[in-house]
């Protein structure tokens, strides 16, 4: 299966809505009206449906900060359609069209975490696809992640995006894997 990475129709917007409520807790979300109103009102920022075979699978809402660079803030593929390496694809695909610096975040893995498999899977996941591990640790609200790249990152790119997100954000040196 080959996969494109494309602007989110109308039509799709109820099925993107969907999977985002399913796919990240609501501590993690941007209300649905900020997220869209983003996307509509600054070109930058990018409400995309990952398809395959014309099919939606999966969503994206990233944050292109140079030409050839973006923060991926919201990644997520379909339950019914995982295990087909559609993540993997997805990656890869950012990779290239943004080479010169990729970065997102993932949940912090801790033991002490109720999701402490997921967490561990999804970090695995993005260091076997290439991305590498900042050893700085994101803040956002309650929760902490792993600033991930692929090729460069910024801290003050970071904080500025979490500014226009008006997400509530820290950043510190992570003594945790």
């Amino acid at each position: 299966m080959t996969i494109e990475i494309t602007p989110t129709l109308t039509t799709e917007l109820t099925w993107w809505h969907q999977l985002y409520e399913q796919a990240f807790p609501a501590v993690e979300r941007l209300p649905w009206n900020q997220l869209q109103e983003l996307a509509q009102t600054d070109s930058r920022m990018q409400l995309q449906t990952i398809k395959s075979d014309q099919r939606p699978v999966g969503i994206l809402f990233g944050v292109q900060f140079a030409v050839q660079e973006c923060f991926v803030v919201y990644l997520a593929i379909s339950p019914e359609e995982r295990g087909q390496n559609l993540g993997s694809q997805v990656v890869q695909q950012l990779k290239q069209v943004f080479p010169q610096g990729l970065m997102l975040e993932s949940e912090l893995v801790e033991k002490s975490a109720p999701n402490f498999e997921q967490r561990q899977r999804r970090y695995a996941f993005y260091l076997r696809n290439g991305l590498q591990d900042s050893q700085l640790m994101t803040v956002n609200g309650p929760e902490r992640y792993h600033l991930l790249y692929h090729h460069h990152y910024d801290v003050r790119v970071y904080l500025q995006i979490s500014q226009q997100l008006g997400l509530p954000m820290g950043i510190y040196l992570s003594n945790s894997n």
